[in-house]
């Protein structure tokens, strides 16, 4: 889809709902430290990240908080998902 093409939120969250359900995370205590496989591990967090960050962004924190708990569930190390976890309990 062209950048110009509009995103809904609600688009937003069923696809990439669709999308989670046929991923096969690998679970972060099976990778291997300071190897490729810790940036496998980060790209399946990310889209879960940025999902919560358009929710938190509409005002549906909950919702964000699911996400968020999400991206850190698949990448306990993400950094970035662990600071927009702390700063919605607040």
């Amino acid at each position: 889809m062209p950048a110009t093409e509009p995103v809904y939120l609600d688009v937003l969250v069923r696809d990439n709902e669709q999308l989670l359900a046929t991923y096969h995370v690998p679970a972060a205590a099976s990778i291997k430290p300071g190897t490729f496989e810790m940036g496998v591990l980060r790209r399946y967090a990310i889209p879960a990240l940025i999902v919560g960050t358009q929710l938190e962004r509409a005002h549906e924190t909950d919702a964000a908080k699911q996400w968020y708990l999400r991206s850190v569930a698949m990448d306990p190390g993400f950094q970035d998902a662990s600071a927009a976890l702390e700063r919605i309990r607040h």
